[in-house]
């Protein structure tokens, strides 16, 4: 697949990046129970920074995803005007999947 090496340092970086906000999720939850309420404040805003950083590295990887398994018959795969790198319709449109006897 095209966009092989990419795809996965994107993936590595999300992967880290939850891992992260997990941590934080956790550590927040303690400083809570423990009466550290600043410390609990500035984790929570950590972890919306992080999520932040997560919700970016999705939209790489599914431009990444996209283009790396375009089909080669001209269908625009790059982000369009409204930054979607779906083609018209695509997400809409009803599949069909057959089921094996």
């Amino acid at each position: 697949m095209k966009n092989a090496y990419p795809i996965g340092g994107v993936c590595r970086q999300i992967i880290k990046t939850c891992e992260r906000i997990e941590t934080m999720a956790s550590d927040t939850e303690g400083f809570e129970s423990q009466n550290h309420e600043a410390l609990a404040i500035m984790f929570e805003d950590l972890a919306l920074e992080e999520l932040e950083h997560v919700q970016k590295l999705v939209l790489s990887l599914t431009s990444l995803v996209v283009e790396g398994a375009s089909n080669g018959e001209g269908e625009k795969t790059e982000a369009n005007a409204d930054d979607s790198v779906f083609v018209e319709g695509e997400l809409t449109e009803e599949k069909t999947v057959e089921k094996a006897e």
